[in-house]
C-alpha cells in the first residue's frame, strides 16, 4: 500500500494553510495515522519527504525532513479522509471504514466519535466550507451528509443523488467551490453530481464522461483561481481510469489522455 493510498479507497489531497508553521496528519498504514507537530513552509508551499520504514503497524517513527513523525491514537479502522479546520489547525476531522467520523481538537493528539445522525458508519470523503468551518459534509455509502455543528450532528443531504440496485450511493470523493461554497461537487459509483444550494438538492453531471457504462469518480479537484474548471479521475468497469476535465463548471467534460495510458486516477492536485 502506498503512503497516502488504499487498495480499497482513494484518499485525497491534505490542503495546508501556507501562513505559519503547522502540523500534518496522514494516514500511512490501514490502522494508523501519524502526527508531525510542524511542517516548515517554503515559498508558500508544504514541502514533505517521507520515507516510512517497515510493515504497515511498524512502531517505527518516521521522519519528514527535520520532523519526527509519531503515531496517534487515532480512529478506529480504516481512516479513508482527513479534513482540516482553515481557522484552527487544532480541529480535524477523520472519516473511518467502520466507525463513522471522529472529531479533535488538540492536533490530533485525541479523537472523539462524532456521527449522531449518520446511518452508516462507512464514511470516504470530507470537506468543510471554508467560509464557515462548522459546516461540513461527509460522502459514504448512502449519499451526502450535512453537518452545520461542528460534526455534532448530521442530516442526510442526498436529493437528487442516484443509488445502484441495492439502494447504495458510494460518495468516493468531494469538493466544495472555495469562491462560492453553496456549491459542491461529489464522485460517486455513478458518476459526478453538483448541487448549487449546500447539498439540498443535486444534479447529475455526467455529460462527456460516459464511455459505454456509467463512470465511478474517485477524486476532483477545482482550480484554485478559476471554479468553473475542474478535474476528475474516473474509472470504468474493467478498465483503467482517465483523467477528465471540464471548463464550465461540470456542464461538460473532456477526456485528458496523453501520457497517461493504464493510469489509475487516485488523487489530483492543482498547484494555487
Amino acid at each position: 500500500e502506498g503512503l497516502l493510498g488504499s487498495s480499497q479507497k482513494p484518499t485525497h489531497p491534505l490542503t495546508e494553510r501556507n501562513t505559519r508553521p503547522l502540523g500534518l496528519m496522514i494516514r500511512a498504514s490501514p490502522l494508523l495515522l501519524w502526527r508531525s507537530p510542524k511542517l516548515r513552509c517554503v515559498g508558500g508551499m508544504a514541502v514533505l519527504v517521507l520515507w516510512l520504514a517497515g510493515l504497515a503497524g511498524a512502531s517505527a517513527p518516521v521522519h519528514a525532513g527535520d520532523n519526527q513523525w509519531t503515531t496517534t491514537n487515532g480512529p478506529p479502522g480504516l481512516v479513508y479522509a482527513v479534513a482540516l479546520d482553515p481557522a484552527n489547525t487544532g480541529i480535524l476531522y477523520a472519516g473511518t471504514s467502520t466507525a463513522g467520523v471522529f472529531k479533535s481538537t488538540d492536533g490530533g493528539l485525541s479523537w472523539d466519535s462524532k456521527s449522531q445522525g449518520l446511518h452508516t458508519s462507512a464514511v470516504f470523503s470530507l470537506v468543510l466550507d471554508p467560509t464557515r468551518p462548522d459546516t461540513l459534509y461527509a460522502g459514504t455509502n448512502l449519499g451526502v451528509y450535512r453537518s452545520d455543528d461542528g460534526a455534532l450532528t448530521w442530516v442526510r443531504a442526498s436529493s437528487g443523488i442516484l443509488a445502484d440496485p441495492f439502494g447504495s450511493s458510494y460518495i468516493y470523493t468531494l469538493a466544495i467551490d472555495p469562491l462560492h461554497p453553496a456549491t459542491v461537487y461529489a464522485g460517486s459509483l455513478l458518476g459526478i453530481f453538483k448541487s448549487q444550494d449546500g447539498g439540498q438538492t443535486w444534479q447529475e453531471k455526467n455529460n462527456g464522461l460516459r464511455i459505454g457504462v456509467r463512470p465511478s469518480v474517485e477524486t476532483l479537484a477545482l482550480d484554485p483561481q478559476n471554479t468553473n474548471i475542474l478535474y476528475a479521475g474516473a474509472g470504468y468497469s474493467g478498465q483503467s481510469g482517465t483523467l477528465f476535465k471540464s471548463q464550465d463548471g461540470g456542464e461538460s467534460w473532456a477526456p485528458l489522455t496523453v501520457g497517461l495510458s493504464n493510469a489509475m486516477i487516485s488523487s489530483i492536485a492543482v498547484s494555487p
